[in-house]
């Protein structure tokens, strides 16, 4: 029987959609933390907003990692 990829290649896929996810994540609070600084805080706020999307989204991602591993076909 050949090697089955597949769910290997799932995990590192998402490993690295996360990893672009939580980049973007990091960048945007850094961002946010310049604002406030400055006194801008609506400025920071509305740019730490959008934190909150892609920490679900990569938490879900997470998710599918976890559950490919375990999966035993």
């Amino acid at each position: 029987m050949k090697h089955d990829s597949t769910f290997q290649d799932g995990i590192h896929a998402s490993l690295k959609a996360m990893h672009k996810m939580l980049v973007a994540a990091t960048e945007e609070t850094h961002a946010a933390c310049g604002h406030i600084a400055r006194n801008e805080q609506n400025m920071a706020i509305g740019t730490v907003m959008v934190v909150e999307d892609l920490l679900a989204q990569a938490t879900i991602l997470y998710q599918a990692v976890i559950a490919m591993h375990r999966c035993r076909l």
